[in-house]
């Protein structure tokens, strides 16, 4: 405050001491050791303040910046007086900056300086509410996460100011969330994710966000330097999804769901995971060095492991004598469960509120406020999908009231419209593309937020056919048979992540009906390459892979929840794995020395994982040393080019070659009657919807 308080000082000898001590931190240099220790002082000092209500600003300061804001939100300027303001305000930055020079060489001149001070203020408060909007619009979701408990002595430090939290009490992006002690705090996410704060906890939001023209494209990225959290990921279902949080040694991510325990002190940062697969790497290596760490096991990056790989062991052998550990996860495990319950019961309400068809039909048609095209044409298609998807949200009604026999009809029917609006679109490509892909990706935006807002459900509940049949609307979005593929396997992924809910509901039956689907599945996928599209494979040929490995882990992950009793679903478990691991071998040989670099090291933690813990699958572990004994060598080149011999079976997908040439030897034969996505498309057009009400019955 001495800062702020020199300016009254009349005593100018004063004032010349201070700006002398002020002039000594002008070129300072901290290392990343001290930068820390800093915060964490400051961040104690916080702690220890004796009222929430303290101001880390100056007050005039602070209420002269809410007048601007307040009257610069009630202006309403055109857009050319705002570009006007825009090059006017530019124009005085750039002469402030010429003046600053000279207010340097004169220090007691102090009402200037305060007068130039509070200009610069105005600008940037004017500069925020007139010219942000003139820039590329971006959506962030921090309004919606908020306190769902708080006990004890919580607090939020936010612009300078620490304020009490409370239950309900709404969190923004930058906000430092801080628990006493016997405190603590649950945050519930914008995504439907939460997190539990122990006490004694920082946890900084260091990013709420989500795309504007895509809703289901959510990241949150969380920074706790010092603390004891638990964290239940659910629902993230978009490819560009993420739930990381990072501390002062190591990053942990999410990009599917998951529940884990994370542990941070100075010279420790210990993982523990209970579901699912997080992938975890210490903060030096991060993102190359990633090491996935499965259900039921525990990672630690410490001091003395530096920036090598995580340490691996069993949860129970890590949590080994600390009851209150055990009684923290127990806990958590128990409030996952009822805050997942309430999620799939907030979501189905929406549909039981609807209480007739006018309720939905009566709903404006520009759901979410999005603005008309400018194209007629495609506008109309774009009023015809709006009206088609009020009727979906009408048809999940039907589902929730056990009136199948409408919830059917209209569901088919909006697969049908998405599936005539696709077919007109590809014909109106050329006249005008950017049109064209606004209402596609209008179109994949309502389909991913369906998506999301059916994730959690599981074979059984009310709407889960209706869960199936947005996937398979989904396809008909598919640029290109390679897009189709990455699609499918994204929803074989979600297939497998169904399947581990199942079996922690101890519903073995259930998912062991379920992992055959999923078999079946696996073996009716077919890739059709030709000249048209080989680019795009080999463009995407990494990126599938690394798709393929991801459910190489999940089947890894599903293997060690189950238990010896179970040992029919092991076998198949199993079975999947190494089938899957097989093809891939058979990718790596096509690919020669073009193999990624971080796909082998990938399968190399996995084996790691293994042999510390005893294998059984010694089949499996067979095959993931052949392929590290081949692969892992220093230098491998991690690139990928178009002439990369194509693989004749990339895992889980047969490829299939057509208009095969001399000059293109890249592809082994197929049978010939594999099918192919292709045709299954055409087949399933052909079917129309008779097909499809058959399969939702059934």
């Amino acid at each position: 405050m001495q800062i702020w308080n020199f300016f009254h000082n009349e005593d100018h000898q004063e004032v010349k001491k201070l700006e002398g001590r002020l002039k000594e931190f002008s070129n300072i240099k901290m290392g990343r050791h001290d930068e820390r220790k800093l915060k964490m002082s400051i961040l104690q000092a916080i702690q220890q303040a004796p009222s929430p209500s303290v101001e880390l600003l100056p007050s005039p300061l602070r209420r002269l910046a809410d007048s601007i804001s307040s009257i610069g939100k009630r202006t309403q300027l055109s857009m050319p007086q705002k570009m006007r303001l825009k090059n006017a305000v530019m124009a005085f930055v750039k002469r402030a900056s010429v003046l600053k020079l000279a207010f340097v060489r004169f220090p007691n001149m102090r009402f200037l300086k305060i007068a130039v001070s509070s200009a610069l203020l105005f600008l940037f408060v004017v500069t925020t509410i007139f010219l942000f909007p003139l820039q590329v619009p971006l959506t962030y979701a921090s309004h919606s996460t908020y306190f769902e408990d708080v006990q004890g002595q919580v607090y939020i430090l936010r612009d300078g100011s620490l304020l009490a939290a409370s239950k309900d009490f709404s969190l923004q992006e930058a906000d430092v969330v801080i628990t006493k002690d016997n405190s603590s705090a649950t945050i519930r996410f914008f995504d439907d994710s939460v997190s539990r704060l122990d006490s004694n906890t920082q946890l900084e939001l260091k990013r709420l966000y989500t795309e504007p023209f895509n809703p289901v494209a959510t990241q949150v990225e969380l920074l706790m330097e010092d603390g004891h959290m638990w964290a239940r990921v659910l629902n993230l279902v978009d490819n560009d999804a993420h739930f990381m949080v990072s501390t002062s040694r190591a990053v942990a991510i999410v990009t599917k769901k998951a529940a884990f325990d994370l542990q941070s002190h100075l010279y420790v940062t210990t993982l523990s995971v209970f579901d699912n697969v997080v992938d975890f790497a210490s903060g030096n290596t991060f993102p190359l060095g990633t090491k996935p760490v499965l259900a039921g096991f525990q990672a630690e990056v410490s001091q003395e492991n530096g920036a090598g790989s995580p340490t691996i062991v069993p949860v129970a052998e890590g949590i080994q004598g600390n009851a209150k550990i055990a009684h923290w996860i127990e806990s958590n495990m128990e409030k996952d469960k009822i805050h997942t319950e309430a999620v799939v019961a907030e979501n189905e309400q929406t549909f039981v509120d609807n209480s007739t068809i006018a309720d939905v039909l009566q709903k404006p048609s520009d759901v979410g406020g999005d603005k008309p095209l400018s194209n007629p044409a495609i506008e109309q298609h774009r009023q015809q999908f709006l009206d088609a998807y009020k009727r979906l949200l009408l048809g999940e009604t039907y589902f929730m009231r056990q009136q199948e026999g409408e919830g059917i009809q209209l569901v088919v029917e909006f697969e049908n419209v998405v599936r005539m609006i696709q077919h007109s679109l590809n014909n109106l490509m050329v006249s005008d593309p950017l049109n064209v892909d606004l209402l596609h990706s209008f179109m994949e935006a309502k389909i991913g937020q369906q998506k999301k807002d059916l994730a959690t459900l599981l074979p059984g509940d009310p709407l889960y056919p209706v869960k199936e049949q947005i996937e398979e609307t989904e396809l008909l979005l598919a640029g290109s048979d390679v897009e189709r593929t990455q699609i499918q396997f994204s929803q074989m992924e979600d297939k497998l992540i169904e399947i581990q809910d199942l079996i922690g509901s101890a519903k073995f039956d259930q998912a062991g009906e379920l992992l055959k689907r999923y078999q079946r599945q696996v073996d009716s996928l077919t890739l059709k390459v030709n000249s048209s599209n080989a680019g795009e494979f080999n463009e995407k040929l990494v990126s599938l892979l690394d798709q393929e490995v991801d459910q190489i882990k999940e089947l890894t992950s599903i293997e060690k929840s189950l238990f010896e009793s179970q040992e029919n679903l092991i076998t198949e478990v199993r079975k999947l794995r190494g089938d899957a691991l097989e093809k891939l071998m058979g990718a790596f040989e096509a690919m020669k020395d073009y193999v990624p670099v971080k796909l082998v090291q990938e399968l190399k933690d996995l084996l790691q994982t293994y042999l510390d813990n005893g294998a059984a699958d010694h089949e499996f572990v067979d095959m993931l040393n052949k392929i590290l004994l081949k692969y892992d060598r220093s230098g491998s080149s991690s690139k990928y080019s178009d002439s990369t011999k194509l693989p004749s079976s990339l895992g889980m997908v047969m490829i299939v070659e057509e208009d095969a040439t001399p000059s293109s030897q890249s592809l082994e034969n197929t049978s010939s009657d594999s099918a192919s996505l292709g045709d299954q498309g055409t087949q399933q057009e052909e079917g129309g919807g008779a097909t499809t009400q058959e399969n939702l019955k059934n």
